[in-house]
């Protein structure tokens, strides 16, 4: 009789296993820091957004040459049709006041989904509205915004000036705010 030796491809079943347990442990490590910065990539984003409805407002002011104001007062919102979904208005201020009154138009009407727990620290604290006039300046002393999220340890701080300028300073929450 001849000897005849196949010739077999494949894997054991050890191996195979080993290559199971080795995608397991890599998933155990990387699943909580990616969910950690696809959190943190939203709370930048909400930032960024709020940052860039300022900056739009101002340029709108001084491009229409008229008041824009902003209103971060949900119970004062002039109600377009997704008004419960609004974190922020931005409208035309007719009368300069800094006030969302009826008949003043929204041109912009912002909601974040959810992805911070916003806090406006404009002072004076009432109302929570303010507004740019044409040469670019608010009507509010300096003041900041906070953006945090609970289950998340980051946050970020827009500063703004009194020309409605902003600067945004990413952070870690300490002490329940963000310094």
């Amino acid at each position: 009789m001849t000897d005849v030796k196949k010739n077999i491809n494949g894997f054991t079943l050890v191996e195979a296993m080993a290559v199971v347990a080795l995608i397991a442990i890599i998933g155990v490590i990387a699943i909580p820091a990616l969910m950690q910065a696809r959190l943190n990539s939203d709370l930048r984003a909400a930032a960024y957004e709020i940052m860039g409805g300022i900056e739009w407002a101002k340029s709108e002011a001084a491009k229409r040459n008229v008041c824009v104001g902003i209103n971060y007062d949900p119970a004062t919102f002039i109600a377009p049709a997704n008004a419960h979904n609004t974190d922020y208005q931005i409208f035309l201020d007719d009368n300069c006041n800094g006030i969302q009154e009826a008949g003043e138009s929204v041109l912009r009407a912002a909601w974040l989904k959810n992805k911070a727990n916003i806090t406006w620290n404009l002072p004076p604290a009432s109302p929570r509205s303010f507004r740019i006039s044409p040469r670019g300046l608010m009507n509010k002393q300096p003041g900041n915004i906070q953006l945090m999220r609970g289950d998340s340890d980051r946050c970020y701080r827009l500063t703004v000036g009194r020309t409605a300028g902003v600067k945004i300073a990413a952070s870690r929450v300490s002490g329940g705010g963000c310094p």
